[in-house]
């Protein structure tokens, strides 16, 4: 299991919707790079430097609102104008308006099930899902299994690796229609 630093309750809530998306391959935290301000060399030290599934590399700061003004844009500026592509393909801020409280307990719940590792649940999941719509609730995937709340547990860490989805600003439960990317080629 992979272990992330973050210095703040923000980062921590990013790294958690971050990890459970799909699209993302690969997180590192607390980069530094060198960027040149007053004619010294300073450190500009990135929050998450976020590899995707389609190649591209962001640097992402993570600030609260408060904190964002324009000697931080600046700063990213100068970082993306300094070091570019070679460390990352787009550099942005992300503060707390850019997560739902919805997200980050969709994430939570998505992780804790991803640590069962229970690989023959998925399987199973992944089988029936061949046959359910392209909707379907919790609880039609644990009686199709005959697994019952494995198999819900098991649809849920199914959202992490991009077999099933959570519509946008929907809670999670057992009554929420899941997207099924199984059988049908739905929002990813």
């Amino acid at each position: 299991m992979q272990i992330y630093r973050y210095e703040s309750a923000l980062e921590e809530k990013m790294i958690l919707v971050h990890v459970a998306m799909p699209s993302v391959r690969e997180i590192r935290e607390q980069r530094k790079i060198m960027v040149k301000k007053d004619g010294r060399m300073r450190p500009n030290w990135v929050d998450l430097q976020m590899r995707w599934d389609t190649g591209m590399i962001t640097a992402n700061y993570i600030k609260y609102l408060e904190d964002v003004d324009q000697e931080m844009e600046d700063s990213v500026e100068r970082a993306c104008d300094q070091v570019g592509d070679r460390f990352a393909h787009e550099y942005r801020i992300l503060a707390e308006s850019d997560i739902t409280m919805i997200q980050i307990e969709n994430a939570r719940d998505v992780i804790e099930c991803a640590k069962d590792f229970d690989l023959e649940a998925e399987e199973r999941v992944k089988s029936a899902l061949r046959r359910l719509p392209e909707r379907f609730r919790p609880d039609e995937v644990a009686s199709a299994t005959g697994l019952g709340q494995r198999a819900v547990r098991a649809g849920t860490a199914l959202v992490g690796k991009g077999f099933t989805s959570i519509p946008k600003n929907v809670r999670l439960d057992g009554g929420t229609l899941l997207f099924n990317l199984v059988a049908f080629d739905g929002p990813r």
